[in-house]
C-alpha cells in the first residue's frame, strides 16, 4: 500500500524507468491502483523455483524470458504476455537482461519451494522513484 501522503505521477514513460533499474530480479512498482499494482523489472539470470498466493502477469517489453510453469517450458519474447495463476510453481531464466511489466497483488505472498532464492520472502515491493 502506499504510505499516506505519497501521491503518484499520473503518467509515466516506462522507457525510462528502465534505465533507473539498477537491480537484476527486483521488481520496481510504477503505479499503485485499488489493491494491485504495476510494475517493471530487469530479469537475468535465474529466479528460484515458487509460487504465490494470488494470480501476477508479466509482460516482456524487450530480452527472452524462459519460465518454467508446473513442469512446462515457455518462451517469451517482446510482446508476449504469461498469467502465473495462484499456486502454481514457476521458476523464470533469462542469458542476458529482460525488461518485464508486472502486474500483481500489492499483498501478493511469495513462498520458496526450491533452491537458488532471490527475493526475500515477505518483503514488500519497492516504490520506484
Amino acid at each position: 500500500m502506499i504510505p499516506a501522503g505519497d501521491s503518484v505521477p499520473k503518467i509515466i514513460n516506462v522507457n525510462d524507468k528502465k534505465a533507473d533499474i539498477t537491480d537484476d530480479m527486483t521488481k520496481n512498482p510504477l503505479f499503485f491502483f485499488n489493491d494491485d499494482y504495476f510494475g517493471i523489472a530487469r530479469f537475468k539470470g535465474r529466479h528460484g523455483l515458487h509460487r504465490h498466493d494470488q494470480d501476477e502477469l508479466f509482460y516482456v517489453l524487450d530480452g527472452h524470458l524462459t519460465i518454467e510453469v508446473n513442469k512446462e517450458i515457455y518462451e517469451l519474447d517482446p510482446g508476449d504476455a504469461i498469467l502465473i495463476e495462484a499456486g502454481e510453481e514457476h521458476v523464470s531464466m533469462c542469458e542476458k537482461p529482460a525488461h518485464l511489466l508486472i502486474f500483481e497483488p500489492q499483498a501478493i505472498k511469495t513462498i520458496n519451494v526450491g533452491e537458488n532464492w532471490v527475493w526475500r520472502i515477505g518483503d514488500p515491493p519497492r516504490k520506484m522513484v
